[in-house]
């Protein structure tokens, strides 16, 4: 099944996702735990499918995720990152 994204949202989704590879890359703050890293924006974009089907119910099957939910879900993605990185430092 896939729940597709709004304009709005795939902006801000591959604005994120660019921004978690770039920081994987060897000079990154992400390149120590890349592995950790590689599997982050796969836990942000389940969180926003969950945050979506629990406001629309399963009409939210037919209804693009919005861009104010993507966005949560990238900012709970920056505070995981964040306290990756003190946990594996």
């Amino acid at each position: 099944m896939i729940i597709k994204l709004n304009p709005d949202a795939q902006r801000i989704w591959d604005n994120y996702y660019n921004s978690i590879e770039r920081s994987m890359r060897p000079s990154g703050e992400l390149a120590g735990i890349a592995d950790w890293g590689s599997k982050l924006p796969g836990m942000v974009g389940r969180i926003a499918a969950l945050l979506h089907i629990a406001e629309h119910g399963k009409s939210g099957l037919s209804i693009p995720i919005s861009a104010g939910i993507a966005g949560a879900c990238c900012k709970i993605g920056t505070y995981y990152k964040k306290h990756a990185l003190a946990a594996f430092k």
